[in-house]
Protein backbone atom coordinates (compact mmCIF):
# COMPACT_ATOMS: atom_id res chain seq x y z
CA UNK A 1 0.00 0.00 0.00
CA UNK A 2 1.59 3.51 -0.96
CA UNK A 3 0.54 6.74 -0.31
CA UNK A 4 1.53 10.41 -0.93
CA UNK A 5 4.07 11.69 1.85
CA UNK A 6 1.82 14.08 3.26
CA UNK A 7 -0.89 11.73 3.56
CA UNK A 8 -1.18 10.34 7.27
CA UNK A 9 -1.80 6.47 6.91
CA UNK A 10 -2.79 5.38 10.74
CA UNK A 11 -4.72 2.41 10.05
CA UNK A 12 -5.45 -0.28 7.31
CA UNK A 13 -8.83 -2.31 7.42
CA UNK A 14 -9.79 -5.06 5.94
CA UNK A 15 -13.69 -5.58 5.45
CA UNK A 16 -15.42 -8.64 4.63
CA UNK A 17 -18.76 -8.99 3.92
CA UNK A 18 -19.04 -5.50 5.19
CA UNK A 19 -17.79 -6.57 8.69
CA UNK A 20 -14.32 -4.65 9.70
CA UNK A 21 -12.36 -8.15 10.50
CA UNK A 22 -8.83 -7.42 11.13
CA UNK A 23 -6.94 -3.68 11.42
CA UNK A 24 -3.76 -3.36 10.89
CA UNK A 25 -1.89 -0.15 13.00
CA UNK A 26 0.52 2.12 12.60
CA UNK A 27 1.49 1.41 16.12
CA UNK A 28 1.75 -2.68 15.78
CA UNK A 29 2.15 -3.69 12.39
CA UNK A 30 4.59 -2.43 10.09
CA UNK A 31 2.84 1.13 8.77
CA UNK A 32 5.63 2.87 7.80
CA UNK A 33 5.30 6.89 7.71
CA UNK A 34 8.03 9.19 5.63
CA UNK A 35 9.88 11.39 7.44
CA UNK A 36 9.65 14.07 4.72
CA UNK A 37 5.89 15.11 4.24
CA UNK A 38 7.31 16.69 0.87
CA UNK A 39 9.93 13.72 -0.03
CA UNK A 40 9.81 11.16 -2.32
CA UNK A 41 11.20 8.03 -0.17
CA UNK A 42 8.61 6.00 1.80
CA UNK A 43 5.78 5.98 -0.20
CA UNK A 44 5.20 2.36 0.51
CA UNK A 45 3.39 2.65 3.36
CA UNK A 46 2.50 -1.50 4.39
CA UNK A 47 4.23 -4.13 2.40
CA UNK A 48 3.05 -7.65 3.44
CA UNK A 49 0.66 -10.23 2.82
CA UNK A 50 -2.54 -11.60 4.48
CA UNK A 51 -3.85 -14.67 4.87
CA UNK A 52 -7.70 -14.75 3.86
CA UNK A 53 -8.37 -17.94 5.45
CA UNK A 54 -8.45 -16.48 9.09
CA UNK A 55 -10.37 -13.66 7.71
CA UNK A 56 -13.49 -14.92 5.54
CA UNK A 57 -16.11 -16.81 6.49
CA UNK A 58 -16.13 -20.93 6.78
CA UNK A 59 -18.64 -21.11 3.47
CA UNK A 60 -20.34 -19.37 0.86
CA UNK A 61 -18.94 -16.54 -1.47
CA UNK A 62 -17.44 -13.21 0.14
CA UNK A 63 -16.32 -9.97 -0.50
CA UNK A 64 -13.76 -8.27 0.45
CA UNK A 65 -12.69 -4.29 0.55
CA UNK A 66 -9.35 -2.86 1.79
CA UNK A 67 -9.37 0.76 3.46
CA UNK A 68 -6.58 3.24 4.61
CA UNK A 69 -6.62 6.39 6.66
CA UNK A 70 -6.43 7.67 9.59
CA UNK A 71 -8.23 5.73 12.20
CA UNK A 72 -11.61 6.16 11.75
CA UNK A 73 -13.72 8.76 14.88
CA UNK A 74 -15.67 6.99 17.37
CA UNK A 75 -19.49 8.03 16.86
CA UNK A 76 -22.91 6.52 18.13
CA UNK A 77 -26.65 6.29 17.20
CA UNK A 78 -27.62 7.22 20.33
CA UNK A 79 -31.70 6.86 18.76
CA UNK A 80 -32.28 10.70 18.97
CA UNK A 81 -33.78 10.35 15.56
CA UNK A 82 -37.40 11.86 15.09
CA UNK A 83 -39.39 8.90 16.93
CA UNK A 84 -36.24 8.62 19.14
CA UNK A 85 -35.19 5.67 16.86
CA UNK A 86 -31.96 3.84 16.25
CA UNK A 87 -31.50 3.95 12.70
CA UNK A 88 -27.94 2.40 12.22
CA UNK A 89 -26.94 5.91 11.01
CA UNK A 90 -24.77 7.56 13.55
CA UNK A 91 -25.39 11.16 14.78
CA UNK A 92 -23.47 11.60 17.83
CA UNK A 93 -19.27 11.89 18.04
CA UNK A 94 -17.24 11.98 21.47
CA UNK A 95 -17.67 15.54 21.71
CA UNK A 96 -16.69 16.07 25.14
CA UNK A 97 -13.06 13.55 24.52
CA UNK A 98 -13.95 11.23 27.19
CA UNK A 99 -13.33 8.48 25.23
CA UNK A 100 -17.28 7.26 25.30
CA UNK A 101 -20.23 8.76 23.05
CA UNK A 102 -23.31 8.80 25.03
CA UNK A 103 -25.85 11.49 25.84
CA UNK A 104 -23.10 13.46 27.57
CA UNK A 105 -21.87 14.62 23.90
CA UNK A 106 -25.41 15.96 23.23
CA UNK A 107 -26.04 19.67 23.56
CA UNK A 108 -28.21 20.32 26.36
CA UNK A 109 -31.73 20.57 24.50
CA UNK A 110 -30.83 18.77 21.40
CA UNK A 111 -31.44 15.25 21.03
CA UNK A 112 -28.53 14.57 18.90
CA UNK A 113 -25.42 15.57 17.27
CA UNK A 114 -23.60 16.49 16.46
CA UNK A 115 -20.74 15.09 14.51
CA UNK A 116 -17.96 17.46 15.00
CA UNK A 117 -15.05 17.11 12.81
CA UNK A 118 -11.66 17.76 13.96
CA UNK A 119 -9.98 21.47 13.88
CA UNK A 120 -7.22 22.36 11.64
CA UNK A 121 -4.04 21.45 13.25
CA UNK A 122 -1.40 24.59 13.91
CA UNK A 123 1.34 22.51 14.34
CA UNK A 124 3.77 21.42 11.47
CA UNK A 125 4.83 18.07 12.98
CA UNK A 126 0.96 16.80 13.48
CA UNK A 127 0.30 14.26 11.04
CA UNK A 128 -2.76 15.41 9.89
CA UNK A 129 -1.11 19.12 9.36
CA UNK A 130 -0.34 19.03 5.77
CA UNK A 131 -3.56 17.30 4.55
CA UNK A 132 -6.11 19.59 6.98
CA UNK A 133 -4.40 22.50 4.71
CA UNK A 134 -5.11 21.21 1.50
CA UNK A 135 -9.12 19.43 2.41
CA UNK A 136 -9.36 20.88 5.72
CA UNK A 137 -12.50 18.78 7.89
CA UNK A 138 -11.90 15.91 6.18
CA UNK A 139 -9.87 12.80 6.81
CA UNK A 140 -7.47 10.50 4.71
CA UNK A 141 -9.13 7.79 3.31
CA UNK A 142 -9.07 5.36 0.38
CA UNK A 143 -10.37 2.17 -1.16
CA UNK A 144 -10.25 -0.58 -3.15
CA UNK A 145 -13.22 -1.86 -5.08
CA UNK A 146 -14.80 -4.68 -3.91
CA UNK A 147 -12.62 -8.15 -4.26
CA UNK A 148 -15.66 -10.74 -4.99
CA UNK A 149 -14.70 -14.28 -4.04
CA UNK A 150 -16.67 -17.16 -5.80
CA UNK A 151 -15.54 -19.96 -2.95
CA UNK A 152 -17.61 -22.28 -3.57
CA UNK A 153 -16.54 -22.67 -7.23
CA UNK A 154 -19.98 -22.30 -8.63
CA UNK A 155 -19.20 -20.08 -11.40
CA UNK A 156 -21.30 -17.13 -10.17
CA UNK A 157 -21.33 -14.97 -7.39
CA UNK A 158 -23.84 -15.93 -4.46
CA UNK A 159 -23.93 -12.66 -2.01
CA UNK A 160 -24.21 -13.18 1.66
CA UNK A 161 -27.23 -12.04 3.15
CA UNK A 162 -27.15 -10.03 6.28
CA UNK A 163 -28.74 -11.65 9.10
CA UNK A 164 -29.16 -7.98 11.25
Amino acid sequence: MSAAPWIPVDEIRIVVNGEVVRTLSASGDAISAPSDPFGVDGLTRYHGSIALDDLLPANGDAWLVIEAGTAIPISADLGGGPNNEQDGIPDTSDNNGDGVVDKADVKAGDSIGPLNTPPIPTDESDPLFHFAHVIPGAYPFAFTNPFVLDRDGNGKFDPPRSHK
